[in-house]
């Protein structure tokens, strides 16, 4: 069993060189919906990297605010991509844990998951998802496409939960390590290095990448969001004509 942190830009400044005996991994926050860029991210990687520690990276899913998946996911994958931090080895997370939506979660989860394989040669990212997560809905295609499942649970005695197997586990958001001020999420991997290893890019799939696929991803989502906007202008254009009818009526 391997012992790993998951932070974000909340942790502040960090003494990498401190934090380096004390784990054997690090899962950064990249990415938040399609905007959202960790704005410590390239300093939290080098610095982890530089310590000789694998550094992974999860993104952040956002379809209440109306995101596609396949927007979020190159969204996820350009960030790495133009940070250059993808390395052979790297794990790659889709955290979910979105305020209340009534859309397919499953669905656009797994589109994501399907996005980031893709563009990867076949590699499985995995899911975040808490334990009444894993319960409330049927992640079955999830399952049965090979992604894999971080599990957050605060308890010793692992839950049964629709995955064979949890490959990781967050046991903590309370924890506290050497080189980090405050509390922060622990982790562990079940498995050693080498397991770890196998749950990473391989250099053929950092190889195939294509930036073309993501650039004309990218500008399909920025023409959706014209024409929506275009749309909702018609709708306000419609209600002010509407309100000065109303308002001719009211001074006849």
């Amino acid at each position: 069993m391997l012992k790993g942190i998951d932070i974000s830009a909340h942790q502040g400044t960090i003494n990498f060189t401190a934090l380096k005996p004390a784990i054997d991994f690090a899962i950064i926050k990249a990415t938040e919906g399609t905007v959202y860029k960790n704005p410590v991210l390239s300093v939290y990687a080098n610095g982890i990297l530089n310590q000789g520690i694998p550094a992974f990276y999860y993104h952040f899913a956002r379809p209440d605010v109306g995101n596609t998946a396949e927007a979020e996911a190159n969204f996820f994958i350009k960030t790495l991509k133009d940070n250059n931090l993808l390395r052979v080895g790297t794990v790659l997370f889709l955290d979910y844990e979105p305020p209340a939506w009534n859309g397919d979660v499953v669905a656009w989860c797994k589109k994501f998951l399907d996005t980031v394989s893709a563009q990867f040669k076949g590699y499985k990212p995995l899911i975040y998802l808490n334990l009444s997560q894993t319960r409330s809905y049927n992640w079955l295609p999830v399952i049965w496409a090979n992604y894999g499942l971080w599990l957050a649970y605060y308890n010793p005695l692992m839950p049964s939960v629709p995955w064979s197997v949890v490959a990781f586990q967050q046991t903590t958001s309370t924890g506290s390590v050497p080189g980090i001020t405050g509390n922060v999420d622990l982790d562990v991997f079940y498995g050693d290095k080498t397991a770890l290893a196998k749950y990473g890019l391989s250099s053929e799939a950092i190889a195939t990448i294509d930036p073309l696929a993501i650039c004309q991803a990218e500008l399909k989502t920025a023409k959706a969001q014209i024409l929506a906007l275009q749309q909702q202008i018609t709708n306000y254009d419609k209600l002010l004509a509407a309100i000065s009818a109303l308002l001719r009526d009211f001074k006849a």
